[in-house]
């Protein structure tokens, strides 16, 4: 279920008006764990998720964290950090992150070590700071990649200057013979006995409609590729 964003903003006004109380020190290892932690059990993260969910914790709440701990840029999708990959390597390499490449994209889980690490991280934090991380957690697990992105750029307009999410536009309206009507328009004919009012579309032939057909299905092959471009690119980048 999608959750809302507000709610999160809500919860982190509250955090850093009690301030900070924990009892563990936090660097980079520490709060990538405690972030996957506060997933829950099991939690799977893609990359884009662990992104954006590291970025809202620095962003919101890094007084709590002893953050910031990422110096993130506007990237071509999201808030971007290439040293959070460099950590999560790190982490898997000391056995504490496994990595699920049989996807597309590879998704990060806690193994026993690595859950037993990042629940202790969690709960050295101030208690009000362990509740909005995993509503963040649960925030960026609950949306889809678009509706991701375009949620934290619609939130945090300073990390949308590079943006290159295509935006879904509606289909133009073709299939009509008639013009599509208004209430106005409507009421005019009531009184329009000779017809005058009534717009033909002209009837196109089987070929130009096919031709028309084909152009779109081109088209949408083309921005299948042009995307398919972007993300290697992206991945390629993050490597």
């Amino acid at each position: 279920m999608r959750q809302d964003f507000s709610q999160i903003q809500y919860h982190a006004t509250k955090v850093l008006a009690k301030g900070l109380s924990g009892n563990v020190t936090i660097g980079r290892s520490e709060i990538v764990l405690a972030a996957m932690a506060a997933g829950g059990s099991g939690a799977r993260f893609f990359p884009v998720q662990l992104q954006n969910l590291l970025f809202l914790i620095d962003r919101e709440i890094p007084e709590l964290v002893h953050g910031p701990h990422f110096r993130f840029i506007p990237y071509a999708y999201g808030p971007l950090d290439k040293d959070l990959y460099v950590e999560l390597g790190r982490l898997t390499r000391m056995g504490k992150v496994n990595a699920d490449h049989e996807d597309r994209y590879p998704q990060y889980f806690l193994n026993d070590a690595g859950t037993s690490a990042g629940t202790h991280a969690l709960a050295g934090l101030s208690e009000p700071a362990p509740r909005y991380m995993q509503e963040a957690a649960a925030w960026v697990r609950s949306l889809t990649f678009k509706q991701l992105v375009i949620d934290i750029y619609a939130h945090f307009p300073d990390m949308a200057v590079n943006n290159r999410m295509p935006q879904s536009k509606p289909a133009p309206d073709r299939a009509r013979i008639f013009p599509k009507p208004s209430f106005l328009s409507g009421l005019a004919r009531t009184m329009d006995c000779m017809g005058t009012l009534n717009e033909y579309r002209p009837r196109r032939t089987e070929r130009s409609q096919d031709a028309e057909k084909l152009g779109r299905d081109w088209a949408k092959v083309g921005q299948n590729l042009r995307r398919a471009i972007e993300v290697h690119v992206t991945e390629r980048d993050c490597e």
